[in-house]
């Protein structure tokens, strides 16, 4: 699990998005309001709002707010297949309703790769 992660408000202007996304390397950031987990703004949903920003004016406008999350006890496995179904590269993890992290497909690569690497 990345558990340093930026988030956005759901009134975060794109342009909010944008800066996160140029200074990181983060492609999917959770938004949230009041603590609540609200969606998730994808890399995709992030450039189909730039290219029409009449109709997009706030991150909330842009997010895809049917997400599967993952709870942060769940298995490595479990995660893997959501990640799967879902067709997404991002998950939520969540601790007792709250966001606690964040499960990517590049992430879980990056560490099948590491316990393959020890296991030789």
């Amino acid at each position: 699990m990345i558990s340093d992660f930026k988030q956005l408000g759901v009134n975060d202007s794109l342009k909010r998005a944008v800066e996160l996304t140029l200074t990181g390397s983060q492609k999917d950031f959770p938004v949230v309001d009041n603590g609540s987990l609200e969606g998730v703004l994808t890399q995709t949903d992030l450039l189909m709002a730039l290219a029409d920003q009449e109709n997009y004016p706030t991150v909330a406008s842009a997010i895809q707010r049917n997400y599967v999350t993952v709870d942060y006890q769940d298995m490595l496995e479990s995660a893997f297949a959501k990640l799967n179904r879902c067709d997404c590269h991002t998950l939520p993890v969540m601790q007792n309703g709250k966001l606690v992290g964040l499960v990517t497909m590049d992430n879980l690569g990056e560490y099948m790769r590491i316990q393959a690497a020890m296991s030789n």
